[in-house]
């Protein structure tokens, strides 16, 4: 474990654009199952930092100090190419990806009556609580979540600059267009960036820490299991996002 940390921060912190942040890369290598299902309480850990307003869709928006850090270079870096960056959702606790996942549950139920049906319908671009990355700090959705807006021709200067530039600010774009590489898991989401220097280690730490009794505690997590979404959303990610 020591040598793949101390290879990342070697990796990383030779790209000039690059902020290594080593208390955050610890938190990676030690993160605990609750903290990887977003039983974690980041409001008041200083590990996390609060994302100013002017950068966000809202206040109280949170990431962990290394990611919001190499964020902010890529955020200048942008805006001096005449691109403009908001995030519009951040980190997320357990009881938020909650109340995000229910409410899309209860609207579609009565069209989709097989729970499997319904998690697999929703599932689609939102993450059953305890299986989304946002629960680490590490992932930002940028500008939109809609399709039509990065068919647009500011979307589309948006994301071709981040196709460029994202990486060598240490950050990529968690779900691609599905092929060999990734045939199952969530649409392709050109909001959806992380920053792979820690989210890389996390999503090793989940599929070692974390199993299905800790996926629990909402309305159809008895789908989670049927549909092994660790295995099929989890773990399927863009290649650049999963080394």
């Amino acid at each position: 474990m020591e040598l793949l940390l101390n290879f990342l921060w070697m990796l990383f912190a030779s790209n000039p654009n690059v902020v290594v942040d080593e208390p955050a890369s610890k938190i990676a290598s030690v993160a605990s199952a609750d903290f990887l299902v977003g039983k974690h309480n980041y409001y008041i850990d200083s590990a996390f930092v609060e994302i100013p307003e002017h950068m966000a869709y809202r206040s109280k928006m949170y990431l962990l100090n290394e990611v919001y850090a190499n964020y902010l270079a890529m955020y200048q870096a942008a805006k001096k190419d005449g691109v403009n960056l908001k995030i519009i959702s951040a980190a997320r606790t357990f009881e938020e990806q909650t109340w995000i996942w229910e409410d899309k549950w209860k609207k579609n139920k009565v069209k989709y009556p097989a729970d499997t049906v319904l998690s697999a319908f929703i599932m689609q671009y939102s993450a059953m609580p305890g299986t989304s990355r946002h629960h680490w700090g590490t992932e930002v959705d940028l500008n939109s979540t809609s399709e039509s807006y990065f068919e647009s021709a500011t979307g589309k200067k948006v994301y071709y600059w981040l196709i460029k530039n994202a990486p060598s600010f240490g950050f990529c774009q968690t779900y691609d267009t599905k092929g060999l590489a990734r045939s199952t898991g969530y649409n392709e989401e050109k909001w959806h960036w992380s920053y792979f220097p820690l989210s890389d280690q996390f999503l090793k730490n989940y599929a070692t820490k974390v199993d299905y009794s800790h996926i629990k505690g909402f309305l159809g997590d008895q789908t989670a299991l049927k549909l092994d979404v660790i295995s099929n959303y989890v773990l399927a990610v863009s290649a650049e996002c999963k080394k």
